[in-house]
């Protein structure tokens, strides 16, 4: 009973200095975008480990300040002989080893992890928002292409960002009624 209630303990600490650094890894990458969109670009991933780096390096002062002073509260206790020490070093034990392991984690997993995540979620943000716009581009053109037909095109070429890839479209006014725009076909180009 008494090293499942280090366990609890310890599970407080370690949850509690995750979240904190998640914030500051938030706050980070929303200056990185609001800086870049102040300078009309879009930030990229180069941008995203810049604010991982910032927001990490924030968190690792106040960290190693709360490890350091839970540990010179523990380990007395863990080293302890006196009366009811048997109890008290089983709440403490546990409580030693999970702060090495929970400070490794904060300071290098969560950050790995927090990079691995917004980048997953940058490209399939920009994936799906590029077939819709050039949908609706190639229909303001005049010409009538569905949507699978787009997103086909896309797959076929490899576009994935609307930054890297422009498409050309290419009209034939012979067949339409008033030599206007007319059925044609969207091509791509790197």
């Amino acid at each position: 009973v008494a090293v499942a209630v280090g366990f609890i303990a310890l599970a407080g600490v370690a949850a509690e200095t995750g979240v904190i650094m998640l914030i500051y890894l938030d706050h980070a990458w929303e200056e990185i975008q609001a800086k870049r969109r102040a300078e009309n670009k879009e930030p990229g991933v180069a941008d995203l480990y810049e604010a991982i780096m910032e927001g990490a390096v924030e968190r690792v002062r106040p960290k190693m300040m709360t490890v350091v002073a839970i540990m010179a509260g523990l380990l007395p206790i863990l080293w302890g002989t006196g009366t009811g020490s048997e109890v008290m070093s089983r709440i403490a034990a546990p409580m030693v080893g999970g702060m090495i392991s929970s400070t490794v984690l904060t300071l290098a997993g969560i950050p790995a992890i927090y990079g691995l995540v917004k980048e997953f979620e940058r490209r399939r943000r920009r994936a799906r928002c590029d077939w819709p716009r050039m949908h609706k581009e190639l229909l303001a053109r005049g010409i009538r292409v569905g949507r699978k037909r787009v997103r086909r095109l896309m797959q076929q070429h490899g576009i994935r960002a609307k930054t890297q890839h422009k498409f050309v479209v290419t009209t034939d006014s012979r067949h339409s009624p008033a030599g206007g725009p007319g059925p044609g076909t969207a091509t791509f180009q790197s």
